[in-house]
């Protein structure tokens, strides 16, 4: 049953990722930009689980148990949370309803069409995600946890992370090629981060406001991958101490003793910036 929306047509815009393509820091761009975005009539929800993020519609479409990912007074259903942000985006008389999560990417054909088909056939969709080769995401992917206490080696576990990237990007290609009811556009991912959220906000929001917004926005995070070198330490450290390893994901710090005798290296990560001590950082970033 389609829901009745006294609603205007509107631009539904929803960059959907995937992991490890500089997700967080777009995000974290976008948040700060919210209220000029108003003025160019783009609403950005700010959503009080989420933050800076939309996950909350996502995993409403995969129906997940709220309770369960430790948000048991979030009841609605995906239909209603995107009711209602359709409703406060005309409310600010502004024409794109604009939401990023890289849980989307988690969503496939049947959720998405589940989702726009629930609504006014006069509002035009648009998907935008970023491409990054699966190599470089499973390596990404491997770091990050790396930080989190992993304690198994890379190669156990790189064709899981390669085949899941290579799902995501053969379903995007089959909306794009064959998608009815929403058009689909695919960013390079560029390591020079700047670079990167110019061509994406570019996309997101259109040329010329594009520009403003990565102009006005001091791009903050810088997100360091470790070295071989400290991605050893980290393995190690992460296997000594399994299972009592916990991650603060603002501020990580160790130091491990070698049997070999040598001295104690210290890693820092602080907002995933990287301070190493009395390590070579020439290495090869994984």
């Amino acid at each position: 049953m389609i829901i009745a929306l006294l609603l205007s047509s509107m631009e539904i815009v929803v960059h959907i990722g995937p992991h490890r393509t500089a997700t967080t820091t777009l995000q974290e761009l976008l948040d700060e930009n919210r209220w000029n975005l108003m003025e160019f009539g783009i609403y950005y929800p700010k959503y009080v689980i989420d933050s800076n993020a939309h996950h909350v519609l996502a995993w409403a479409c995969q129906h997940r148990n709220m309770s369960l990912i430790g948000y048991p007074n979030e009841v609605r259903s995906s239909h209603s949370i995107l009711k209602d942000w359709l409703s406060k985006a005309q409310d600010k008389k502004c024409g794109t309803l604009l939401m990023s999560s890289e849980e989307f990417a988690k969503l496939r054909t049947a959720d998405w069409k589940s989702l726009v088909e629930s609504f006014d056939k006069r509002h035009h969709w648009t998907l935008i995600a970023a491409f990054r080769s699966p190599d470089e995401i499973a390596q990404s992917t491997y770091a990050q946890l790396l930080r989190c206490g992993l304690t198994q080696d890379f190669h156990e576990l790189a064709e899981g992370f390669k085949r899941g990237v290579q799902d995501f990007y053969d379903f995007f290609d089959e909306i794009g090629s064959d998608a009815d009811w929403c058009d689909a556009s695919l960013i390079p991912y560029s390591k020079l981060t700047d670079v990167f959220l110019t061509d994406m906000c570019k996309k997101l929001l259109g040329e010329e406001l594009g520009k403003l917004v990565t102009g006005k926005s001091p791009i903050k995070r810088f997100n360091a991958r470790p070295n071989l070198h400290i991605s050893t330490l980290l393995l190690e450290f992460n296997r000594h101490n399994f299972p009592n390893f916990k991650l603060d994901s603002k501020t990580f710090q160790f130091s491990q003793e070698f049997e070999d005798g040598q001295s104690a290296a210290v890693v820092r990560i602080a907002k995933f910036e990287e301070s190493i001590s009395n390590l070579d950082t020439h290495d090869d970033a994984i």
